[in-house]
């Protein structure tokens, strides 16, 4: 994987099954894809504490996963992993590498890819979107151009992800 955002958040197309159809009839995807190579670690664009670690059996077609709850409530929702070794409530710093790609849950798999993003969301609240709360946009948290508008994160880099970064 190359680190490149594949699904962008927003409106969209095509369907697919975890899209939002909002009241004016615009799809929308709550989340975005990140192109990334199995074995790779995932780190943390978040401060926070571990909320919970699911695996496949928990999540079902989300894979493994890890969800940090940031001081804010947001809940910042890590899926497609192959395991953690992290616990429920353990503390999580911005850059900290939080578990390794996999692609587990439902990917696809096609002409030799094997399928393996990171579909990472956000949703605020201390709930998921679904369940009464609202979904951020998570560009908002990703690369380092948040540092400066947001005194909850420090100047850790995120190792695997600095050729992103939003203009």
């Amino acid at each position: 994987g190359s680190n490149v955002v594949t699904q962008e958040y927003g409106a969209t197309s095509p369907v697919t099954a975890d899209n939002v159809t909002l009241s004016n009839g615009t799809v929308w995807t709550p989340w975005v894809d990140i192109d990334w190579s199995i074995g790779d670690p995932i780190n943390s664009f978040s401060n926070g504490t571990v909320f919970k670690v699911q695996t496949e059996e928990e999540s079902g077609w989300f894979g493994n996963r890890v969800i940090i709850k940031d001081k804010s409530w947001n809940l910042h929702v890590y899926n497609h992993l192959e395991s953690s070794e992290l616990n429920e409530w353990d503390s999580v710093k911005r850059g900290d590498a939080i578990a390794t790609m996999w692609n587990t849950g439902t990917v696809v798999k096609w002409k030799g890819w094997d399928g393996s993003h990171l579909d990472y969301r956000v949703s605020d609240n201390g709930n998921f979107a679904l369940n009464g709360g609202n979904w951020v946009d998570p560009n908002a948290f990703m690369g380092e151009q948040n540092v400066e508008n947001n005194s909850e994160y420090d100047n850790a880099s995120i190792p695997q992800f600095t050729n992103y970064l939003q203009t």
